[in-house]
């Protein structure tokens, strides 16, 4: 039987959101990251997860429109149950990241959007001191830092906070991606940026297209940059009528041949159970497919695993795909303990 374990390496997924989490605390179940998330990942053969932990949707914020609180409530839960979980690591330094399977579970920590800062610096320094380890400037409309991809017809890129802002994650140590972005803020932004940067969920739009899937232009300007493209989960960027697992390895396959296999891992975006949209994100609500057939859930994960090595990677590029690849990233933006 394939597993995690069957390939060597931490395996990551690089995009996940904290929905299901406050869905289940909704709910009222009790240390849900311990008694039901956590083990799940496991079983899955996670070891580590970037966690959106705010962002510009409502969903985010508990259906709110207050993205700051939102997050600042966000951060507080899940710190409590980090302490209730025990084996459960927050990642704010390098010397935290994962190099091994097995230990306590990693966690770092992501904003879906940039609307939580209100294009203050001094608001993105603060998260940085609570954790925030990468962000996504922009989601699928537009924020005061720039415009996200279903807002492509404007032409808008960058604002001049959002230029501000990408300097100063530079600065401190935050990993960026470029995830969501419209097309010309993604070229401005590479104009600007220093040092590797990702696009953490994202699948190849010569394969399937997508307003959220990159050009092969895009996935080559993101590995010149010695960074990584994750393959995405979401069943419409996968294919339109036809999500399969198997077309989804059609844009791994892809992705490597356009970027090489040292820029391409895993950002699923899988939320799990959320419960309905709230009505402002509803703007951007399709009639796409819902299922992603033999992969609908986490828990089939392995599925995943086995159907790359059955692609042909050898199991030492297929580590790097699963984990390998984000973790050099992260090792190279984020600062050291002793910095």
């Amino acid at each position: 039987m394939i597993t995690a374990r069957t390939i060597p390496g931490v395996v990551l997924d690089a995009h996940h959101d904290i929905y299901e989490l406050n869905a289940l605390r909704r709910r009222g179940v009790e240390h849900p990251l311990a008694s039901v998330l956590v083990p799940k990942w496991r079983k899955a053969g996670l070891d580590m997860l970037v966690f959106a932990i705010g962002g510009d949707s409502q969903l985010h914020a508990n259906y709110a429109d207050q993205p700051l609180r939102g997050t600042l409530e966000n951060l507080d839960g899940l710190r409590q149950e980090i302490a209730a979980a025990g084996e459960v690591r927050l990642i704010r330094h390098r010397e935290d990241l994962p190099t091994a399977p097995g230990g306590p579970f990693a966690l770092m920590l992501t904003l879906e959007g940039g609307r939580p800062i209100e294009g203050s610096l001094g608001l993105l320094r603060t998260l940085f001191e609570l954790g925030l380890r990468m962000m996504q400037p922009v989601w699928n409309y537009r924020n005061e830092l720039g415009d996200g991809a279903m807002e492509a017809r404007t032409g808008g890129g960058l604002s001049q906070a959002g230029v501000a802002v990408i300097q100063e994650v530079n600065r401190l140590g935050i990993v960026l991606d470029v995830a969501h972005f419209a097309p010309s803020g993604f070229w401005q932004v590479l104009e600007i940026n220093r040092g590797p940067l990702v696009c953490s969920h994202a699948n190849a739009a010569a394969v399937t297209p997508h307003p959220r899937n990159l050009a092969d232009d895009q996935i080559r300007a993101v590995a010149s940059t010695g960074g990584v493209v994750g393959l995405q989960h979401s069943p419409g960027r996968v294919h339109a009528t036809e999500p399969t697992l198997e077309r989804l390895l059609d844009h791994l396959d892809h992705m490597a041949r356009v970027a090489g296999i040292e820029h391409v891992g895993i950002g699923l975006d899988l939320a799990g159970k959320t419960g309905s949209r709230p009505p402002k994100d509803e703007r951007f609500a399709t009639t796409e497919p819902k299922a992603l057939i033999g992969f609908e859930t986490v828990e089939e994960f392995p599925n995943l695993i086995e159907g790359i090595l059955r692609r042909g990677y050898k199991p030492a590029d297929a580590s790097k795909i699963l984990g390998g690849n984000f973790l050099r990233v992260f090792n190279h933006v984020i600062p050291s303990r002793t910095a």
